[in-house]
Order: C-alpha cells, then structure tokens, then sequence
C-alpha cells in the first residue's frame, strides 16, 4: 500500500509499504480523508522528537482520519465491515487511575506502547497511508448525512470542544478568541451554537475568515489598541472566557487581560517555548482561571451529533484537497498559509 514515511527530521515521502495486519482487537480501516494537523508539520520537521514523538523511525504519521471498516478482528464487537468511521488518535493503556477516570488523554503510561498506550500517528502507524489498523474504543460512526471529510474535521472540532468542556461558555455572554486557525474557527462555531457572542483576534487573511465564519466583531491581533476595542465592545468588563488558540506570548497576554475579573482562560495552543512570562498579579487579584486543555477525550460523538444536526459547519473550514501523491504541496500550502487556507484534506 501506499504511505507517507518519515525517515528522519524533514526526510519524508510517499513509499510502498506492506499492508498493516489487522489484531483480534482491531480493525482495518480503508483510509479515506485525512486532515493535516497543525503538529504535522512539526513532528515531519523532527520539532517533536525531544517529546519522543515519533516512538521509532521510520513512522506514518497521520491522526485526523476518517474511512471504512475492511476487516474486523474476531474478538470485535459493535462493528461490521462497511462502517464509515472517524478516529481520535488517543488510546489509553486502560488501567491506570486516568484513563480509569475517563482521562486517557493523559495516561500516565503515555508512550509505552508495550503497557496499552497508543496515540496514532505518533507512537504507533498513523493514517496519511491507504490503511490503518485500530483498537474499536479510538472509533467513532460517521452518521449517514456526513462524509468522511466530516469525520476527519472531528478531530480539530472536539479539541475546541473539549476545551469549552473544561472552560466552559456563558450562554448570551462573551467569549474571546484569540487565533483563528483550524481549532479558532471551530471554537467560534461552537461558542456561536451555544449562545455566546464573539470576538476574534486575528491578522491577514484569516480575520477575514473570521467575519465569514459569524464573529460578532472581528478586531486585528497586530492592532496596538486590541485590548482596548475588546474592552470597549464588552462595556470595559472583559469576555466571560477568553481562548488562547494562537499559543504565543502576545497571544497569551491577550487572552488573560481581555478576560473579565472572575473568568476563565483556557489553553490550547502549545507554544514553541515552554516556558513565557505570565501575569501572575492580575490572575491573583482579579480571582482569574487558568485551564489547559489536552486532545479530546470523549468528545467526538458528541461532535459528529453536532455535525450532523447542522449546529456546526465544519465543512466551511475545508479550504482545500490533495490527493496523497500530493502530500508535499499540500504541506507547504498549509504550513505557508497562503491562497487563504484553513484546513487542508488528504484524500486517499
């Protein structure tokens, strides 16, 4: 079959690889729509190799996916072959005392694979490839008014999802976004479906996409007076949580002073440093919540129902398609930002 392989930090291409075999507690999946990831470029760049991520080399990268079911292991229940399904890339080793929590987003054998962790498309074979192999509990059915694009756009929606889960959104107040790439303009949808009024910080092209998206006001992140218009369209009180989708200092600092005194600032974004100077006083006196937020545990069903009533149209974010033979334009497109691109699918 054919596959996206990295070999090495920037060394990536399409090859023929043997087809995946398929456990007694797994599924083939015939892979139809892959989304690029905003950690895909990162990770082929070899940016996550000091995470340990990809686990060995050489790797198939690829977690936001969608197809259909070829083949199901004997000890498969709840599935048959034809189902059209999403998939979520965590897999919990099932044990410990998160994942026994329902938190196997941060099991605490990540990256053991040989304990029962798996995140697809980072420590075990992903699907930027024409199959994939895995276990039912990372599947998810695509209901039959959505397509497989929807099912690999679950992904991005339920990470803003989730963090909305752990933040969560004042109903007729306001919410601040600050960064609309793919993970901003699905949290403007879903703050819009749940009744919140919005604001995006943003520059460039995807401000405009911001305004087409619906945000009540759309301001210029790169505006030395930003802070000041958020304030002065909250009548100087601050959203009632404000989202920092863009992970930079500036984007940070944003996000926790155009939040009102007593709210919440959630984090989703992983920022290129570690480490960024906070204001710490402000979080303090003003009685400030600080939320971060991981992945997308238990999140994609309730997703695909979204979708799948019209609440959410992600489609809308679907800027562009390639084919897999066309993995490299399509990452540099994406990556570049340019012929106004938001999310870019892989159909294979």
């Amino acid at each position: 079959m054919k596959a996206l392989v990295m070999r090495g930090a920037g060394q990536f291409g399409i090859e023929e690889v043997p087809m995946p075999i398929c456990g007694d507690d797994e599924v083939l999946v015939r892979v139809k729509s892959v989304a690029i990831c905003g950690s895909d470029p990162v990770l082929l760049a070899g940016g996550s190799m000091k995470d340990g991520l990809p686990r060995s080399l050489p790797h198939i990268p690829g977690h936001e996916g969608a197809g259909v079911i070829e083949q199901i292991g004997k000890n498969v229940r709840g599935y048959k072959v034809g189902d059209a399904v999403a998939v979520e890339s965590h897999l919990g080793c099932g044990y410990c005392e998160n994942c026994q929590a329902g938190h196997y987003n941060l099991c605490m054998n990540f990256g053991k694979v040989e304990l029962g962790h798996k995140q697809y498309g980072f420590t075990v074979p992903g699907c930027f490839a024409e199959y994939c192999v895995y276990r039912t509990e990372v599947l998810h059915k695509i209901p039959d008014n959505l397509t497989y694009d929807h099912g690999a756009l679950t992904d991005t929606v339920a990470t803003a999802f989730h963090l909305i889960q752990q933040a969560g959104v004042k109903p007729g107040g306001w919410t601040t976004i600050i960064g609309c790439g793919p993970v901003g303009m699905a949290m403007l949808m879903l703050c819009r479906a749940m009744g919140s009024k919005t604001i995006v910080l943003e520059t460039g092209s995807r401000l405009k996409k911001a305004k087409e998206f619906g945000a009540d006001y759309a301001i210029d992140f790169m505006d030395t007076d930003a802070l000041e218009q958020v304030l002065a369209v909250t009548d100087h009180i601050g959203a009632d949580q404000s989202f920092d989708c863009a992970g930079n200092r500036a984007s940070m600092n944003l996000a926790l002073h155009t939040c009102r005194r007593g709210g919440t600032v959630g984090l989703v974004a992983i920022p290129a440093k570690p480490e960024m100077e906070i204001d710490i006083k402000t979080i303090v006196w003003d009685e400030k919540k600080l939320v971060g937020s991981r992945g997308n545990p238990n999140c994609h069903k309730q997703v695909l129902e979204m979708m799948s009533a019209g609440y959410i149209e992600a489609e809308k974010m679907i800027s562009h398609h390639f084919p897999l033979d066309q993995f490299k334009e399509a990452l540099d497109l994406f990556t570049s930002r340019a012929d106004g691109v938001v999310k870019v699918i892989i159909t294979i």
